[in-house]
């Protein structure tokens, strides 16, 4: 099984978009390391991860989301 397959169209998309492998995606999101794929965006980009992870109210309606809510689920189901 490829990476690709193994990782699901959701990694490939955001893994393609930070520029870095999927397989490196999916474990600094089960590590909860994402300043080491912050490292990786554009210093404008990382700024804007960064002002949304410190704000609680837009954080918490990013991870109501449907989208979030699968990746949590898919996350779960992997572990």
């Amino acid at each position: 099984m490829s990476n690709s397959s193994s990782n699901g169209p959701l990694f490939d998309q955001i893994s393609k978009r930070l520029g870095t492998d999927p397989s490196r995606l999916r474990q600094a999101a089960k590590g909860g390391s994402a300043e080491d794929l912050l490292r990786n965006l554009k210093p404008a980009d990382a700024k804007r991860v960064r002002s949304v992870l410190e704000n609680k109210a837009e954080l918490e309606r990013i991870l109501r989301s449907d989208a979030a809510q699968a990746l949590m689920k898919k996350l779960s189901e992997d572990a």
